[in-house]
């Protein structure tokens, strides 16, 4: 598998020495959650060196994954035998394995057949005979299919992912068969591959209880040959909600469209087309369709035509079921936003409009922004590329950017008089024919980051108690004067509806440096950060901030400053210190950049909450071992503390795990997902977990069997205790308060 280490005998630091191959699976034997689950990081420590993995997707059921190399020398396929015959012992012995990943990497000497196995050996197999699982993907190198022993008997399947170089015929004959066998169980089905040529996923219309469909080509001469039996599948399939295919031709276009006019199951549809032809024909289609929610579509390799606009135009006009529309074309000097304007004043239904605008002149973009004076179910009205200047973009952004009170945007402008327009030649806007709105959000549309004059008007909305502005995108903040940076991000601290936050950090620091760190220390409603930092000593206060910060739960970072020690400790100061982010992407940019991987495991390793963690250093992406066993140790709480709440385990492992998570939004979103509720009641089953906890806190630690029992006395005795009592003692105390015996 994945090297040729030789990792000898499967041993671990538990107390056993060994890992135990013969104990049989906890869920088969109770019905409960198997053993294995809490095993996870001895068992992944000792399986890593040959390619296997397991994770927790799901409370209470496992993911194994096997990594086969491309190529192979005799010590190499030994260690892969080995690795096959442990992988096929834990599938045989333990039912809570229900989902397998095989990926089969590209590797440096790629090459697109399998290479041949030395002398007479055959390439070691996973046996799969009969074996029921809930998800299978395949990803990278086809031919990791090879090494699956009876691909094609799985039963069971719910999700089928298929990501791979090349499908050849003989692996679409093993995909048609998993489909016919798993037709009425199969929910979600991906194919993607960068070569297929003719051969054909013949069992696509039989997909009777598929709700999600993707079928990719990235092959640049071929297309999907598909299409036709997706479109049988559109019309006779009661589930299918979401839908997405890339690359498509004219003629495929066409029959989607008509398709979709009868279609009534469809709420997504995500289409690549090569051109714009036959296009028209799909916006035709949503004049008739009544139950598509969201259409985002892709024109690679022609700019559109006047057709093009009308029959977009109309849909708008005529649609009224349609929520979001996502469209990148090459619209060019095409005059046809008027037409969009006019057909969104009389729009009800769309809430969010966005578009690529690379070469539309400012003039068109103008025209379609003044709807927004009008339509007020319009969101929001997100253009890419806008190609104007600044002080053109900032007059857009002004003018339609916020339904403005006459009061609010004269005293924001008064405010903002020292910005000099004359000098900057701004043509802000005449306010005398403003009329008042209920509805206030200043981010309706959204050019990209905010330039200043803007940020000064932003600046005492911020400030309102009504304020609705959800989303900040700021330029870095060296190019901002400190006057509006310091009004802007005194107002930040304490603002309770930002819950987006997009901020660059290029220079030394300084006063505004010291203004976004504040910021960050006090704000505890901002939810999502995006953070890049190109100066070192400025990276450095930013991430000490961060380590205060109680708010934030998902980190998006670019780190483009060299590894030096100040930095590093930093940064693995934040991962061990933090106390609210769950979920952290990281690009270190630098070319040094892989030197931050040991202290951001370092200080992973200390921190309970991180359950999702990505990392890309150089052109991969990298991620220490031991970080992966700190997220998963992290996942593996998570989901006791998700079984306690729905009383699938009641033990002290799953209480002290609740205890842990509970009041903490990483808890809430995962109880949702698990069992599909709705927020409200989500904290129902919280709240009542929560009295059951001090219900039973004695018997979950081990103080009391079931109840409690004195002998005959003339006082009052423990045992006279009322249950409001013993809930009042137990309040006081934490599940680890009792030592473990």
């Amino acid at each position: 598998m994945s090297n040729g280490e030789d990792c000898g005998a499967l041993s671990s630091d538990k107390g056993s020495g060994q890992l135990d191959l013969d104990r049989p699976c906890g869920q088969m034997s109770s019905g409960e959650t198997c053993w294995l689950c809490d095993d996870i990081t001895a068992w992944n420590q000792a399986m890593r060196a040959l390619g296997l993995q397991l994770e927790e997707p799901m409370p209470g059921t496992l993911l194994l994954q096997c990594t086969f190399d491309s190529q192979m020398d005799i010590d190499q396929v030994t260690t892969a035998r080995e690795a096959s015959l442990l992988a096929s012992t834990l599938l045989r012995q333990h039912p809570c394995i229900q989902d397998l990943s095989v990926l089969c990497p590209y590797g440096t000497g790629y090459r697109v057949e399998l290479v041949p196995f030395p002398g007479q050996m055959s390439p070691p197999s996973l046996m799969l005979t009969g074996r029921r699982f809930r998800s299978l993907k395949i990803t990278q190198r086809a031919s990791a299919h090879q090494y699956l022993t009876d691909l094609d008997t799985i039963t069971g399947l719910e999700t089928l992912h298929i990501a791979v170089d090349k499908i050849d015929e003989n692996f679409t004959a093993k995909i048609n068969t998993i489909m016919k066998r798993n037709c009425s169980t199969l929910k979600k089905v991906q194919v993607s591959n960068a070569i297929r040529g003719r051969s054909r996923l013949r069992m696509l219309e039989n997909l009777v209880a598929c709700d999600y469909l993707v079928l990719r080509s990235s092959d640049g001469d071929g297309t999907i040959p598909d299409v036709d039996l997706l479109v049988k599948l559109m019309g006779v399939s009661s589930t299918l909600k979401e839908v997405s295919v890339q690359l498509i031709h004219q003629v495929d276009v066409s029959i989607i469209a008509r398709a979709l006019e009868t279609n009534r199951t469809l709420t997504k549809l995500s289409l690549h087309a090569r051109s714009s032809g036959s296009v028209e024909e799909l916006f035709g289609a949503l004049e008739l369709n009544k139950t598509l929610k969201e259409l985002s579509l892709w024109i690679f390799l022609d700019q559109v035509n006047m057709r093009f606009m009308r029959a977009v135009a109309s849909a708008i006009e005529n649609n009224n079921t349609l929520t979001l529309l996502h469209m990148n074309a090459l619209f060019g000097q095409c005059q046809g936003m008027k037409q969009w304007s006019e057909a969104l004043t009389k729009n009800c239904a769309l809430h969010v409009l966005s578009l690529s605008c690379w070469s539309v002149p400012i003039a068109e973009v103008s025209t379609l922004c003044k709807v927004l004076r009008v339509n007020k179910t319009l969101k929001a009205l997100n253009l890419h590329g806008v190609n104007g200047t600044d002080e053109e973009r900032t007059v857009l952004e002004i003018k339609y950017g916020e339904c403005w009170k006459p009061d609010t945007l004269a005293r924001s402008l008064r405010q903002s008089q020292r910005l000099s327009c004359e000098s900057q030649k701004l043509p802000f806007p005449d306010i005398s024919g403003t009329t008042a709105v209920a509805d206030e959000c200043y981010d309706r549309v959204v050019l990209g980051a905010w330039t200043e004059p803007c940020l000064r008007i932003l600046s005492p909305v911020l400030a309102s108690p009504k304020s609705s502005v959800e989303t900040i995108f700021t330029p870095p903040i060296g190019e901002l004067s400190l006057d509006i940076v310091k009004v802007l991000f005194n107002d930040l601290a304490s603002n309770r509806c930002v819950k987006s936050f997009n901020v660059c950090v290029e220079h030394e620091p300084d006063t505004r440096v010291a203004l976004v760190c504040e910021a960050l220390k006090k704000n505890r409603f901002i939810q999502y950060l995006h953070l890049t930092l190109t100066n070192g000593n400025s990276a450095n206060e930013i991430l000490r901030a961060l380590t205060l910060n109680t708010g934030i739960t998902e980190l998006q970072m670019s780190i483009a400053v060299p590894p030096t020690e100040e930095t590093m400790a930093a940064l693995s100061g934040m991962f061990l210190h933090n106390k609210a982010m769950t979920n952290i992407s990281a690009l270190l940019v630098h070319k040094d950049g892989r030197q931050f991987l040991d202290p951001i495991a370092e200080g992973i390793s200390g921190n309970r909450l991180i359950i999702g963690f990505k990392c890309m250093a150089g052109e991969s992406m990298d991620v220490p071992s031991a970080v992966l066993d700190s997220v998963q140790r992290n996942k593996s709480a998570l989901n006791r503390a998700v079984q306690f709440v729905l009383r699938h385990r009641e033990d002290r492992r799953s209480a002290e795990c609740f205890e842990f998570f509970v009041g903490r939004s990483c808890l809430m979103t995962r109880l949702k997902e698990v069992a599909g509720l709705s927020d409200v009641e989500a904290r129902h089953e919280v709240a009542s977990a929560e009295h059951r906890l001090r219900e039973m806190y004695f018997v979950i630690t081990g103080v009391v069997r079931r109840s409690v029992v004195c002998l005959p006395a003339d006082f009052t005795q423990i045992d006279a205790l009322n249950a409001d009592c013993w809930r009042a003692l137990a309040s006081h105390l934490q599940i680890n308060d009792v030592c473990f015996q």
